[in-house]
């Protein structure tokens, strides 16, 4: 459950961390620009995504009550999709303004620095992703209220918010490639891998999620939106953690490779970071005091979450790196991953003890024969087949939504998802 307002505010029942870095500038809020924001939809309870549900991980017969193509479904113009380039080179449009107000905020710490550190790390860092997640909290924003409130100047808060969640995230994946010692990323050497960042990449990854709370506090300490923004951050930022927590602690131990142990990661990190925590930050800015009936999208949005993390999982052992923008690492980490699990639920005796003696060694010839060995298993056939029924059973649960917001939120986001799938395109790199 996320923190309440009260005990944000009152008593500070939160980790150390993000929320008390932004405390710190919490003193003396700026005046920004008055913009109201409707509060009109209000619904109950703030329960969110506890409880998130165990979704296959093997396709399975089509639902035949489905009267839609998922081939068919995606929309006619390619802009529109939100996936699209072009929503991506709209939202990249604001990130200059971004890091300016960063590194000049920087820069009244340290005149010695200047800010020149952070807007090095952030220009190094930010623009290469596909910025999926800030692209879904403006599409969002933008799908929940009526054209006369795209303004320049809301329109700019939305933008922002986008980004604001995007460097929290990559602040994260930072640390994140600090830790398995990643080399590579977005086809780009990693951050810490650079001759003269090394370990201090992990202040680094502070300074950025900083800047972000800072931004937070500048363009959003006014509205009364503010501290429904701040719990839903920091309880993506909280999950992550533990999803990564538990990632680590289950790698290179062959005996946690189970659905338990992948049910675990999923709920943790995919479900919020591949669609709640941007759906939720964009439906506050239009004005949803409460967000439970995200509840009703419930099993759509563990689907994307599953999606996003068995497509990662597949393109790790069959993906071409410069599509990837990284080397494959999984099997060499030993991690509990989606082609490994698949391995122990419907590999022979013999072909469990081939992954058993190669699964978690680095060696290159180790890693050839546990792909060797996904492929006897016919991996890419059961990645397509998964795919296939996942289109059909998102399709009908959107056709289940009873809430017009909500459908017609899904229906972009799995719009989204079918042109990945069809596209052969990495959501998340």
């Amino acid at each position: 459950m996320l923190l309440s307002s009260v005990q944000i505010l009152t008593k500070k029942s939160f980790p150390i961390g993000s929320v008390s870095n932004y405390l710190k500038f919490a003193v003396n809020m700026q005046r920004i620009p008055k913009v109201s924001f409707s509060t009109t939809k209000s619904v109950n309870v703030v329960e969110y995504l506890e409880g998130v549900i165990s979704r296959p991980i093997l396709g399975t017969s089509n639902d035949s009550t489905v009267t839609r193509n998922p081939k068919e479904f995606c929309a006619t113009k390619l802009d529109d999709i939100w996936l699209s380039k072009a929503k991506q080179n709209d939202f990249l449009s604001y990130f200059p303004g971004i890091v300016d107000e960063i590194a000049a905020k920087a820069a009244t710490f340290s005149k010695l620095d200047n800010g020149n550190r952070i807007r090095r790390a952030m220009e190094y860092i930010m623009p290469g992703s596909n910025r999926f997640p800030g692209v879904i909290t403006v599409e969002t924003y933008k799908l929940l209220t009526p054209e006369h409130k795209h303004t320049t100047e809301n329109l700019k808060l939305a933008y922002y918010l986008g980004w604001i969640l995007e460097i929290v995230l990559e602040a994260i994946n930072m640390s994140d490639d600090v830790y398995d010692e990643c080399k590579t990323r977005r086809n780009r050497v990693c951050w810490h891998e650079l001759p003269d960042v090394g370990p201090s990449a992990v202040n680094d990854a502070f300074m950025m999620e900083a800047g972000a709370y800072y931004l937070l506090k500048k363009y959003f300490g006014k509205p009364d939106c503010h501290t429904r923004l701040l719990e839903i951050l920091n309880e993506t930022t909280f999950l992550a953690c533990i999803g990564q927590h538990v990632d680590v602690i289950s790698s290179k131990d062959f005996d946690k490779i189970k659905i338990e142990t992948f049910d675990d990661i999923v709920a943790n990190i995919s479900v919020y970071l591949a669609s709640f925590s941007s759906i939720a930050l964009g439906m506050t800015l239009a004005g949803y005091t409460n967000l439970s009936i995200m509840k009703e999208a419930k099993s759509i949005l563990a689907d994307i979450g599953y999606f996003y993390v068995i497509q990662n999982d597949f393109y790790d052992s069959f993906g071409d790196p410069n599509v990837m923008g990284k080397v494959s690492s999984d099997i060499g980490e030993g991690r509990c991953r989606w082609p490994a699990l698949l391995t122990m639920q419907l590999g022979t005796p013999e072909q469990k003890e081939v992954l058993k003696v190669n699964y978690g060694r680095k060696d290159p010839e180790c890693v050839a024969k546990v792909i060797e060995l996904y492929r006897e298993l016919n991996l890419p056939r059961l990645y397509d087949d998964y795919c296939n029924n996942l289109g059909s059973r998102m399709l009908g649960d959107v056709d289940k939504l009873q809430d017009g917001d909500m459908k017609k939120i899904c229906e972009k986001l799995v719009e989204s998802v079918f042109y990945a799938m069809y596209k052969k395109y990495p959501v998340f790199v």
